[in-house]
């Protein structure tokens, strides 16, 4: 086998919902978790405010929102080069770990400064957590159901956070506005800490990589004699002789039926990746008689 060590097989990437609906149905249940944790301040954290720190200010009540959105929006501003650079699991991780002590944090709140910064840990955790529940889902089932992704994204995050303020409302009114109300948070951070660690599966695609790996150690993507076997495989199992094609005559093939059907010789250049159109009127062998055909069929 050489010096090259075979490495353990990997995985093939299939994206579509069909081929990865548990993955992506599991990240849309932790969107909800993520939707809640904010549903949860909506509602409880202005009362504590009022009620039990007796601000009478409406506009320092409310400032809370405007530290979460914006450090929700740096969040975001760096959550996408954070997910190339580390991985979309780990940022996804590093979310809910910052959501963790957030409810401790405003159940044991002694002054106002502390549910402030329970919610700065909050929209940190929003903007890492939200946004690769997004990226992670258009990983897994392509760039054409973005729109999709994105939209089962938002209902299920804006979903939870209604669901959840009717909750503590409901809660905050029957037990008061601490703890009880809080313990929702306590178990929307655990759940979802605990399932993005254990059961959701990364990708593992940063971008460097390559589409088709190799399974060979000495080689990072896969060299022309495995694709050449591949190909021959594929041949021999719809009943062909393989030893009748190859990777260059069926690329050659298919270029020269392009051009043949459309005539258009950049368009066949584009897809061959020639620099030069030299060197596509080599590759598919145009001679004299094909340009004076040309011109025969053309009228003016």
């Amino acid at each position: 086998m050489g010096e090259a060590v075979v490495a353990s097989a990997r995985p093939s990437i299939r994206l579509g919902l069909k081929e990865n609906w548990r993955q992506f149905s599991l990240l849309v249940l932790i969107n909800a978790f993520v939707g809640g944790m904010v549903g949860i301040e909506r509602t409880v954290v202005p009362l504590i405010g009022a009620k039990e720190f007796h601000i009478e200010s409406t506009t320092l009540i409310t400032s809370f929102i405007i530290n979460f959105g914006v450090i929700k929006a740096l969040a975001n501003l760096v959550s996408g080069q954070l997910a190339d650079t580390w991985g979309r699991k780990r940022v996804l991780v590093v979310g809910w770990l910052l959501a963790l002590p957030v409810p401790f944090m405003i159940i044991g709140a002694p002054h106002w400064e502390w549910v402030m910064a329970a919610n700065v840990l909050l929209g940190a955790s929003q903007g890492f957590a939200w946004s690769m529940t997004v990226i992670m889902k258009v990983d897994l089932i392509g760039p054409k159901g973005r729109g999709l992704a994105v939209g089962l994204n938002e209902f299920a995050g804006y979903f939870a956070v209604g669901l959840t303020a009717f909750l503590t409302g409901y809660l905050a009114s029957r037990y008061g506005l601490r703890p009880i109300p809080i313990y929702l948070g306590i178990f929307y951070a655990a759940a979802g800490l605990i399932l993005s660690i254990l059961v959701v599966r990364a990708r593992g695609l940063k971008l460097g990589d390559y589409l088709f790996p190799s399974r060979l150690h000495a080689s990072p993507h896969l060299s022309t004699r495995q694709y050449a076997r591949i190909v021959h495989r594929w041949v021999a199992s719809i009943g062909l002789d393989d030893s009748a094609y190859g990777t260059h005559s069926i690329r050659c093939t298919k270029a020269a039926l392009i051009y043949r059907r459309t005539k258009n010789l950049r368009a066949v250049q584009l897809l061959l990746g020639h620099t030069k159109l030299e060197s596509t009127v080599r590759y598919l062998g145009i001679e004299v008689d094909d340009a004076l055909e040309m011109a025969e069929q053309t009228e003016v």
